[in-house]
């Protein structure tokens, strides 16, 4: 997927070098810079025409077909308009959230993005910072979170979406969202790569094994836990949450004999 134009200019500097590192070359927009660095709003469903928008000044900037599904996407989630989300999904969009170790299908997806509004309660909103489109049906939105028009950290993310046109209507065909990460492990990444290749070097066959079956891995991870922890585990825990309970009964004891000791001298 080449991306090729930017719609909107964005001030986040998380996702925007990855994409031109990947070779999604922005071509110059016709707006100038001072109305893109002061178009960033909160989306509103209803806002478009269907022709065009206004970026925050007396300048009118066509929107295209596909950053009017982002528009109306995004402002969609921001109404909780869940009849305008369930026509903008196709009937068979594969929803990939890299926050989930399984996509969403069919309606998954829309009991997802129920989920998601619900979640982001009133006053949580999408703010779109940049929108590229590809050279097919494709779009990539540049996006954080807003909590009362306050930026919220750590809430950054940059979504793919594949499109398709059915009867001059266009909807999703397929989403991956990646979500900014709070976490910022640094150079750890770099030394457990390091890591991880070296395995996969000296042991290509159980590298491949791996890689091809991943979800085997982890079951077999959690058959060793049941068989070799869990059953060490679990009386250790009892032993001390019971030890615990006796503690505190005797505080509790020596605290009341402590009270009947003060009231009685005094």
């Amino acid at each position: 997927m080449n991306l090729r134009l930017p719609i909107r200019r964005s001030n986040s500097a998380f996702f925007g070098p990855k994409l031109n590192a990947l070779g999604y070359q922005p071509r110059q927009s016709q707006v100038t810079t001072q109305v893109k660095e002061t178009s960033f709003r909160t989306l509103c469903a209803g806002k478009s025409n269907g022709q065009e928008k206004t970026h925050g000044s007396s300048h009118s900037v066509p929107l295209s077909p596909l950053e009017l599904v982002a528009d109306d996407f995004y402002s969609s989630l921001n109404k909780k308009n869940r009849y305008r989300l369930h026509e903008l999904i196709a009937d068979d969009c594969i929803f990939q959230d890299m926050a989930f170790s399984k996509p969403f299908k069919g309606k998954e997806v829309h009991h997802f993005l129920r989920n998601l509004t619900e979640a982001m309660g009133k006053d949580v909103k999408f703010v779109v910072d940049r929108v590229y489109e590809g050279d097919g049906l494709s779009i990539a939105v540049l996006w954080h979170l807003e909590w009362q028009k306050k930026r919220i950290p750590f809430a950054t993310g940059c979504s793919f979406y594949d499109c398709i046109k059915e009867k001059e209507k266009f909807s999703i065909k397929k989403a991956t969202v990646y979500f900014e990460s709070p976490l910022k492990p640094g150079e750890f990444v770099l030394s457990l790569l390091n890591i991880i290749s070296s395995l996969f070097d000296n042991f290509p066959k159980q590298a491949k094994w791996f890689l091809e079956k991943p979800h085997a891995m982890i079951h077999l991870l959690i058959k060793a836990y049941k068989i070799l922890i869990e059953p060490f585990i679990l009386p250790l825990i009892v032993y001390y949450t019971h030890l615990w309970t006796y503690g505190a009964l005797i505080i509790s004891y020596v605290l009341n004999i402590l009270q009947k000791l003060l009231k009685f001298f005094m």
